[in-house]
């Protein structure tokens, strides 16, 4: 695939990880996602497939990796000529260094001391001094650029060039280029192994060429479409691959230099990083706007996590220290409030540089302090006031812990009303008030279908709309309305509309159509209530609308 640039966006398929060497058993549960169009960095917790955080970046990010001990993202911003430097602690950037036109990947030295940007706009390699945050070189190398990786004792930085399809070899100690070899069409990616063996992803020529520690080449190897990125996995057993115009994945095995497997992802894959465990694999798919989630061992895709951003571009890790094993506990599981709400807080135990954050997972809780964090530390969170009947319980995220949050409901008693009658305890005990003073009639006769027949011999009746409005908590409820018909005799005679909360849910209701006379009937409405009151009416269509009885629970 060509690159594609425009007035108002520069595209440059290839993934902006760089390859570090990191001594690590369990890498953190962090990914940094650069979306390139959407201005800004998505911070992605990939062990409860959540967005924890987005920081905003100036022009366009692109290329990004983590520093050795996880404490700072370096963003490429490719349209702003500068790169972007994130802390990991706060999730919002800490300085901005001029570089160049068009910053568009970079990688980071095993040490932390430098940065190693390319510059597409003028064909060279910027070196940041990451003590100062200053520019303190510029290597020229070949023609448009594109990716930049170390030899694993760093005394060498290998820079695929695009427009020309060689490799540049930097020695790291003069800063300057001491070899160019050719690689194929489009060189894009490069991907550095343990034993000094160079990958670089062919974009035009649709291969893998692989190198050894000088850059001469070993083999090809086909069977890719338009491959703009390579990432080699930290214990050197795959090289992995995106497939630009294929949407997939190719798995190389390092041990015969084949191609293994084709795994499919989403659409337009251009980056990929690998955890440092050599476990997991997370691939940027720009027009799908996800991020896949893939077992090395198994060739699959464990997970997709959608809405990473506007077309996410570039994809890295954030490592754990050296020889450091992230491990994290909280003082307690969960928590239960009253209706109230309320506030409390939880104790994060992590061993230093652990870095984790704090995400509340619906809209009734919030993280009032402590959202991130390095090592112990403490988050504190509030509740919502519950103003609903219905018990409430939902999750905070914290250093990629599961905290329970449940909260009672309002305390709600059942309105039972006896329309047309006076106040009456029935044989469970339930009281149902007498109705309020209007028009009312009653009988003696005997209700049939019932065993509450006292509740169907007195009625109270409306030439106008007769309505009953009561204050209730917000949630879900059901109305019934009780009738029997002993006043009219023929159907047709009382017809009226039922409505409840202004929706009407019978239209010209006739009892004596329904059940005949002397009967008792009772209708049911299950009403959602967000307005913290039940209103019902009926209104006449023909004769007096009417009610027996009514009960609300």
């Amino acid at each position: 695939m060509q690159e594609r640039l425009s007035t108002t966006k520069i595209w440059i398929l290839g993934s902006l990880l760089a390859t570090l060497s990191i001594a690590a058993s369990v890498a953190q549960p962090f990914t940094y996602v650069s979306n390139i169009a959407g201005n800004n960095v998505a911070v992605i917790d990939t062990i409860a497939h959540t967005k924890v955080a987005t920081i905003s970046v100036p022009g366009y990010p692109s290329g990004l990796a983590v520093t050795p001990d996880g404490l700072s993202v370096y963003v490429a911003c490719q349209n702003n000529n500068t790169v972007a430097v994130l802390s990991t602690i706060t999730n919002t950037v800490a300085a901005t260094i001029p570089v160049g036109a068009t910053p568009i990947q970079l990688a980071i030295t095993s040490n932390g001391a430098q940065v190693y940007v390319v510059i597409r706009g003028s064909n060279q390699v910027a070196v940041i001094d990451t003590a100062s945050k200053t520019v303190i070189a510029n290597i020229g190398v070949g023609m448009r650029p594109s990716a930049v990786a170390f030899s694993p004792d760093g005394s060498k930085a290998y820079v695929t060039n695009n427009g020309d399809g060689t490799m540049s070899v930097i020695s790291t100690a003069s800063r300057s280029v001491i070899n160019t070899l050719p690689a194929n069409a489009g060189a894009s990616g490069v991907a550095v192994l343990p034993n000094g063996n160079v990958y670089v992803s062919n974009q035009s020529a649709n291969t893998v060429t692989v190198h050894n520690s000088s850059g001469n080449l070993l083999t090809t190897i086909g069977g890719f479409t338009s491959p703009n990125w390579a990432t080699a996995a930290p214990n050197g057993s795959r090289v992995l691959v995106t497939n630009g115009n294929s949407h997939s994945v190719g798995v190389i095995d390092t041990s015969s230099n084949t191609l293994m497997a084709t795994i499919q992802v989403g659409n337009i894959p251009t980056a990929v990083a690998i955890s440092a465990d050599s476990a997991r694999a997370y691939v940027a798919n720009e027009y799908s706007f996800t991020l896949s989630q893939i077992d090395v061992a198994s060739n699959t895709v464990m997970n997709t996590q959608s809405s990473i951003g506007a077309y996410p571009f570039g994809v890295a890790i954030a490592p754990p220290a050296s020889g450091q094993v992230c491990t994290y506990s909280l003082s307690q599981a969960g928590i239960s409030f009253t209706a109230a709400g309320g506030s409390g807080s939880v104790n994060v135990t992590a061993p230093a540089g652990c870095i984790w954050t704090a995400v509340t997972n619906q809209g009734w809780s919030q993280i009032t302090g402590g959202a991130s964090g390095n090592g112990n530390g403490t988050v504190t969170y509030s509740v919502n006031a519950n103003g609903g009947n219905a018990a409430l319980a939902g999750t905070l995220t914290i250093a990629s812990q599961t905290f329970t949050i449940s909260e009672a409901g309002l305390a709600f008693a059942p309105i039972r009303v006896n329309c047309g009658g006076p106040q009456w305890t029935d044989g469970s005990g339930n009281v149902w008030a007498a109705g309020a003073p209007q028009n009312y009639s009653v009988t003696n006769s005997p209700i049939n279908g019932t065993a509450t027949p006292l509740l169907y011999q007195g009625e109270a009746w409306s030439t106008g709309t007769l309505q009953y409005q009561y204050a209730v908590p917000n949630g879900s409820f059901t109305v019934k309305l009780k009738f029997a018909e002993f006043y009219v005799t023929q159907a047709g005679q009382r017809t009226f509309n039922i409505v409840v909360n202004g929706i009407t849910y019978f239209f010209n209701y006739d009892i004596l159509a329904t059940v005949g006379p002397m009967t008792a009937h009772d209708v049911s409405i299950p009403v959602a209530v967000n307005n913290g009151q039940i209103t019902i009416q009926l209104v006449p269509v023909t004769g007096h609308a009417k009610l027996n009885a009514l009960e609300i629970f």
